[in-house]
């Protein structure tokens, strides 16, 4: 196709905005020509000439695909190169059949996985497909983000991952943060978004696997991979090429592949969904107050409107950075398939001690654990049950207080036990279980 003047001169033109677009759009105008039996030059005389010989020919090629079972909206697509290649050329043709198209017809058997199915999809999967598969489902990222269209490409690098310790192989800070750069993104403008404790240490492990394995390079050992600032977050396994990006045809695989081996029967999952399902478990959060809509739009990369525009789509200072942080780890109960590191027994067990003094049934405190609650919210919770501001009745020798209490009671003996919230704790009574 490439060797005809008339299509290179479109082809050439059209990647300048996007090399995928004008790939697919070549794709499509090569099927097309293929299926109505004339060559570019013919096809731009016929929609001079004749324009209504032409919507014959596109009639009848409609008909045939539909024939072989094809939907409507994929039969619209394949016009849209032709179109494009019609319009590179000023000729203007207006003779494309009309079809009904019913969106989503083609993944109305997909749906967004559960948490669980989640984590049964990691378990099929190889270190990098699980380092792939939680980048889309709990940091949100596109799969062109940290995958390549072409080798000599260029993706997101360890350096977009400011608070990784190469040394150590250990994150900072949890959650943490990734900077997506302008040219990895779909809008083409630059934002952050950040990672779950479950993909830190996904990443952390995958990283260490990387630094030991040995790899080839066209057939010849190189040894293991050195890793820098510039070193891709998610690499070919043997470097057949000087940068190691992968392609998103290659990631994409590696799901699809386990995907098939876990999918519900009667449903579907292409890789995307997993990027749905950090969508859908934000607009979760979202609903329970656990974050706001701007900050998730952000998150997830997308066009935020006016608001978002002069709030969040500038430069953010680091203040603001904290606040989505905080909010984002308010919403890692909706995204973990693991239980949180912070959320120690003795930790949990505290937090159902104070509930149940307060009164609720056993079935309140496991839902309000379930929802994820903070601990602030937890006491907002028990004062609200008890109805008063006062600290939560002493049960058994112990009782929850204000931090200004802390210093007097253990000069009496009181032993303190665990925190509770950001301002009070848990102490425990001198002649406890006496």
């Amino acid at each position: 196709m490439l060797a005809d003047p008339l299509v290179r001169s479109w082809h050439d033109e059209s990647k300048l905005r996007s090399e995928r677009t004008a790939d697919v759009n070549l794709r499509q105008l090569g099927l097309c020509l293929h299926e109505i039996s004339l060559a570019p030059a013919a096809l731009l005389e016929l929609a001079r000439t004749d324009p209504a010989a032409l919507r014959s020919r596109l009639v009848e090629y409609a008909g045939r695909l539909q024939g072989r079972g094809r939907l409507n909206s994929y039969i619209a697509k394949t016009f849209v190169g032709v179109g494009s290649f019609l319009r590179h050329h000023e000729t203007e043709f207006r003779g494309f059949p009309r079809l009904t198209v019913v969106r989503g017809e083609s993944i109305e058997n997909e749906r967004v996985p559960t948490q669980e199915e989640l984590g049964r999809l990691l378990r099929a999967l190889p270190l990098r497909g699980q380092a792939v598969a939680l980048l889309m489902a709990h940091a949100g990222l596109r799969p062109g983000t940290f995958a390549v269209y072409r080798s000599g490409d260029r993706a997101l690098r360890l350096g977009d991952l400011p608070e990784l310790d190469l040394e150590g192989l250990e994150f900072r800070k949890s959650p943490f943060l990734i900077r997506v750069p302008g040219a990895f993104s779909k809008n083409r403008k630059a934002y952050v978004t950040f990672g779950t404790p479950e993909l830190a240490e996904t990443i952390a492990a995958y990283l260490r696997e990387r630094r030991v394995r040995p790899r080839f390079r066209y057939g010849n050992l190189i040894g293991p991979e050195t890793l820098t600032k510039d070193s891709p977050v998610v690499s070919v396994r043997d470097s057949e090429t000087e940068t190691g990006f992968v392609t998103v045809k290659a990631v994409t695989k590696e799901i699809r592949d386990a995907m098939s081996k876990v999918v519900p029967a009667d449903t579907t999952w292409r890789p995307y969904v997993l990027r749905s399902f950090a969508s859908t478990q934000l607009l979760i959060a979202e609903a329970k107050g656990r974050i706001t809509r701007d900050f998730r739009e952000a998150i997830l990369g997308h066009d935020l409107g006016t608001s978002g525009r002069y709030n969040l789509a500038k430069k953010l200072h680091p203040s603001m950075i904290e606040e989505m942080r905080a909010a984002y780890a308010r919403c890692e109960p909706f995204l973990s398939t693991v239980p949180l590191r912070q959320d120690s027994q003795r930790d949990l067990e505290t937090r159902r001690f104070m509930l149940g003094l307060a009164g609720f049934s056993e079935a309140e405190i496991d839902k309000a654990l379930q929802d994820g609650k903070t601990d602030t919210e937890l006491v907002d919770m028990a004062r609200e049950k008890l109805g008063t501001r006062s600290p939560i009745p002493t049960r058994s020798g112990q009782r929850a207080v204000a931090l200004s209490e802390v210093g007097h009671l253990l000069e009496q003996g009181w032993e303190y036990v665990a925190p509770l919230g950001s301002d009070r704790v848990v102490v425990r009574g001198p002649h406890f279980g006496a």
